[in-house]
């Protein structure tokens, strides 16, 4: 009789949400535990699922790019009046080109810039140390190593120059003959 007389007495707010709170997580608990279906239980192999049953159903994508405006009527009628608007006011919203800088292509007359396509040699950091040895104690590296490439180069030059002018004045000079071809001799080890 109790109960009864409980369930006739008005219930208090906290104690009807929390009634509630109980019916939805038994709701809950229930669908959790139902047997799903094959969609639901991850991969699946043909022997587990229904024959065709991917053909019947749509699966579901997510998609990373936002879904384009659904073209309605009223959406259609509400662009056409902003365009008759704007046509009205003159506004043109046009995108104001912007101005490159001058980087003396007027002086050159038509002629483009030369640019460089080889990878430079030298990394950035050594590029910063030689522009600030130029700069502060006015020692130009690339003019040095410059220099340096140029004198080893030129010795190279002299030494196979003289060595040319050597072999040239041999033939010319000394009624040059070259050497009979010797056959080797063997050496054998007797042992009498």
């Amino acid at each position: 009789q109790q109960d009864q007389t409980n369930d006739r007495r008005p219930k208090s707010a906290h104690a009807a949400q929390s009634k509630k709170l109980a019916e939805q997580t038994l709701l809950l608990e229930r669908e959790m535990m139902a047997e799903k279906p094959w969609k639901m239980m991850g991969e699946a192999k043909g022997a587990e699922r229904p024959a065709d049953s991917l053909l019947d159903s749509t699966p579901e994508f997510e998609v990373a790019f936002k879904p384009p405006p659904i073209l309605t009527a009223r959406h259609t009628a509400d662009i056409e009046e902003m365009i008759k608007r704007r046509i009205l006011e003159e506004d043109w919203d046009d995108v104001v080109p912007r101005e490159l800088p001058d980087i003396g292509l007027r002086n050159r007359k038509g002629e483009a810039p030369e640019v460089s396509q080889e990878k430079s040699k030298l990394g950035l950091g050594e590029l910063y140390e030689r522009e600030y040895l130029k700069k502060t104690t006015g020692f130009d590296r690339d003019r040095h190593e410059k220099q340096t490439e140029e004198d080893a180069a030129k010795e190279e030059m002299k030494a196979l120059f003289a060595d040319l002018c050597s072999r040239l004045d041999a033939l010319s000079n000394y009624h040059f003959a070259p050497r009979p071809v010797a056959e080797e001799a063997e050496v054998e080890n007797r042992e009498d």
